[in-house]
């Protein structure tokens, strides 16, 4: 569903953006009331999940939507955290589209990090761990925690960049920490890369670190649950990438950069015409 969202709001407008993030939000608080005949599909697929890439709706009767299985699963408080996230990354995602409409590129990394942490969709997916194993907020607001969660979306987020770079450079795309880069430094492609590769290296460094300062808790089950969602973040990041390189979205099946030494002839440059 996210992957679905991400790939349609690239081509919407800031306005077009904003009309279909409140059709979807509706639809994933309100999934058991039909959605109006002749909406954008977004909100019947939030409501019950089921499409292709062109967002066709097509429900199986076999299957029970997302919508259905989060409120039947889920805790009132993390139901609401996760409502609350992805209203935020739809914020985010407007936000995207009007840099993207007046054609901005975020003037440091730092800066663009503050709005890839929401756009990354990926904070309401931490919520999602915290289904079979709730942590009371006393510990999910402690300090060591929100940076677990700030160094991993960090490495989800720009891991996502590097490894995205290539299809998105073609797309002129400058939401990406690399293009960021290259812009605020004045750097080449490969400099630039480096520049972030360095960052993400020294990130990993972090993280580890983060992974074994864990609050002081209660009890030994709420300790073990601390230790399970570090464990889940960190799963996210590994899987991030491992998915990356071998779902076809950003490679194709015969291009693998493991083999190729991490060598990567770019793309062409869509609605480039040659001399």
């Amino acid at each position: 569903m996210l992957f679905v969202v991400d790939d349609i709001t690239d081509e919407m407008s800031a306005a077009e953006a904003r009309r279909m993030s409140v059709i979807s939000l509706d639809g994933l608080r309100n999934w058991e009331i039909p959605r109006p005949s002749g909406e954008h599909p977004a909100g019947e697929m939030h409501r019950r999940q089921g499409y292709s890439r062109r967002l066709a709706y097509y429900p199986h009767p076999s299957c029970d939507s997302f919508s259905a299985r989060l409120h039947r699963v889920a805790s009132s408080d993390v139901l609401a955290r996760f409502i609350a996230n992805y209203e935020l990354y739809l914020k985010a995602v407007i936000n995207e589209a009007d840099e993207r409409d007046r054609n901005v590129v975020r003037p440091s990394f730092d800066t663009y990090l503050t709005l890839r942490r929401e756009t990354g969709a990926v904070i309401m997916c931490f919520d999602l761990l915290l289904v079979p194993a709730e942590i009371p907020d006393s510990i999910l607001n402690d300090a060591r925690v929100a940076r677990m969660e700030r160094l991993g979306l960090d490495l989800i987020c720009v891991g996502n960049d590097i490894l995205s770079f290539n299809v998105e450079q073609a797309r002129k795309a400058t939401h990406n920490a690399v293009v960021v880069v290259m812009h605020e430094h004045g750097l080449s492609v490969q400099d630039a890369m480096d520049f972030v590769g360095r960052w993400y290296c020294q990130t990993v460094e972090e993280f580890l670190e983060a992974m074994r300062d864990v609050p002081p808790c209660d009890s030994v089950i709420i300790r073990t649950r601390v230790k399970m969602y570090f464990a889940g973040i960190a799963n996210w990041v590994t899987c991030n990438y491992e998915w990356s390189l071998r779902s076809g979205r950003y490679f194709a099946a015969d291009e693998d950069p493991l083999e190729s030494g991490w060598v990567v002839p770019l793309l062409d440059i869509e609605g480039k015409t040659e001399n």
